[in-house]
């Protein structure tokens, strides 16, 4: 497949389409964060090929924003530790947010619209996650697979299109429990 400029302009709009339902801060059912606030919990699929290969419990616990703008971003998993992260506001009005994990792992997140994006690399493991805010629910994606390039699928003088196995999968549907 040769890799023309009017089709690398189309997958770079297609791409882009996901956030563009709403200015970065402005969203239907009210601010980010602010209005997502509270505690959120559901099921965590973790799935495999065509098949969900197992299901725990999940929770999600944003608190208010403290004088500096942090504010508590708790992950519950059944039979663990609550993980204690901070979403902190770097840029919020260019969409620019960060997760902090403690320790000095600081890992960046974009807002466009009402989807909240991470992208990183855990040894040899690329990592997207996706936190998807619904005026109703929290739709949470991890997506995963190997950081080395499965594949070249066109290679132009200009824009090489390198493909990226994604053989994992971890979704959720959270819903409010309490603010």
């Amino acid at each position: 497949m040769k890799l023309t400029p009017l089709l690398l302009a189309g997958l770079i709009g297609l791409a882009s389409l996901a956030g563009c339902a709403a200015p970065p801060r402005q969203l239907e059912a009210g601010v980010f964060p602010e209005a997502w606030e509270g505690h959120w919990e559901g099921e965590l699929e973790i799935w495999a090929a065509d098949s969900v290969r197992q299901r725990i419990g999940m929770g999600l616990t944003i608190g208010p924003a403290d004088a500096s703008g942090r504010r508590d971003w708790t992950m519950a998993y059944a039979g663990q530790p609550d993980r204690e992260y901070a979403l902190l506001p770097i840029d919020p009005a260019a969409g620019h947010w960060a997760i902090d994990e403690g320790d000095g792992l600081v890992l960046r997140a974009d807002l466009t619209g009402r989807v909240l994006v991470s992208r990183f690399s855990v040894g040899s493991t690329l990592l997207m996650s996706v936190t998807r805010f619904e005026p109703d629910r929290i739709v949470f994606e991890i997506l995963s697979g190997p950081v080395e390039a499965d594949g070249i699928v066109a290679e132009t003088s200009e824009n090489p299109v390198t493909v990226f196995a994604t053989p994992n999968r971890q979704r959720a549907v959270l819903r409010r429990v309490s603010r």
